[in-house]
């Protein structure tokens, strides 16, 4: 997961797609496929564009800071 930062300050977060698993009945998963089905349909965002002072920024942008340097320890939680 690559987050970007704008010059703005915002950060553009891609979100992984969540893991669809069959059902009980019938085998079938919730989308309707077969369980080794593909094509899945997928629904939500595929990317966050978060402004400062949203939920989530914050850790977004400390995920994005351990990105550009991976070299460097964590600093401890304030």
């Amino acid at each position: 997961m690559v987050i970007e930062r704008n010059t703005d300050g915002t950060l553009l977060v891609p979100e992984e797609p969540a893991r669809r698993h069959p059902t009980d009945e019938g085998g079938r998963d919730a989308s309707g496929g077969s369980p080794g089905d593909a094509s899945q349909a997928e629904s939500g965002p595929t990317t966050w564009h978060l402004r400062p002072g949203e939920v989530g920024y914050d850790e977004a942008l400390a995920e994005w800071d351990r990105q550009q340097h991976p070299d460097r320890p964590p600093r401890p939680p304030r």
